[in-house]
C-alpha cells in the first residue's frame, strides 16, 4: 500500500489540485458508505455526523467537500469556511444525505447549533458551488447591503438569506452570519 500525505492550506491545496489532480485521485474511492453486510449505500437520514478524533473528521470533511466541489478553487472556500465555522462555540458540522443518491449523500453540508435540536440546521453549505444558505430573515441582514441575496421564499420558510462565498470577503462575511444564526436559534439575537 502506497500512502501519500498532502498538507497545506486550503488555498495550496486548491492550487496543488488544479495543477496535478491528484488529490481528487487519492479521495475519490473513499465517497462511498457501506451498510454492515457490504453489499450496498447504508440508509442515513438528514445529516450523518462524523465522528473520530480532529485528523480523522477534517480529512472525512475535507475529502467530501474536494470530492464534491466543481473546481478546486470553490473546495477551498468552502473548506475555509468549515474551517472557520469548526472554531465557533458548540457547533456540529454534519455530511448532508440522500436516499436517492448511491453514495447515501448530498452536495451539501450543515452547521448545527450542538445544544438540543429545536431547530433545523443553522446553514447549508454546497460543497459543489459554493452556496451558502443561512436560517435568518430580511431583518437579520438589513446592515450588510447587498452582498448578500434575499431568497423569494414563503412566509413559513425561515431560510431567506444567500451568502455564496465567491472570495476570501465573502468567506468572513459567511462566518459572522452563520454566527447571527446561532445566536438567533440559541434565543440570543
Amino acid at each position: 500500500m502506497k500512502v501519500t500525505v498532502i498538507d497545506g492550506s486550503p488555498t495550496e491545496l486548491a492550487e496543488y489540485e488544479a495543477q496535478t489532480g491528484l488529490v481528487a485521485q487519492a479521495i475519490g474511492a473513499s465517497r462511498h458508505t457501506m451498510d454492515d453486510s457490504g453489499q450496498g449505500p447504508a440508509p442515513i437520514q438528514h445529516g450523518e455526523a462524523v465522528i473520530g478524533d480532529s485528523f480523522e473528521r477534517q480529512a472525512k470533511i475535507r475529502s467530501f467537500i474536494f470530492s464534491r466541489a466543481r473546481t478546486p478553487v470553490v473546495g477551498a472556500r468552502v473548506d475555509d469556511y468549515i474551517g472557520k465555522v469548526e472554531e465557533l462555540a458548540d457547533v456540529v458540522v454534519e455530511i448532508g444525505t440522500s436516499k436517492a443518491r448511491a453514495d447515501g449523500y448530498h452536495d451539501y453540508l450543515l452547521i448545527y447549533d450542538a445544544g438540543p435540536r429545536r431547530y433545523g440546521a443553522v446553514a447549508y453549505v454546497s460543497a459543489k458551488n459554493a452556496g451558502l444558505t443561512l436560517r435568518l430573515g430580511k431583518q437579520d441582514v438589513t446592515d450588510v447591503g447587498g452582498r448578500v441575496i434575499l431568497r423569494d421564499v414563503k412566509a413559513d420558510n425561515v431560510y431567506e438569506v444567500n451568502c455564496p462565498l465567491r472570495d476570501a470577503e465573502a468567506v468572513g462575511l459567511a462566518v459572522e452570519l452563520t454566527q447571527r444564526a446561532l445566536k438567533k436559534v440559541r434565543g440570543q439575537l
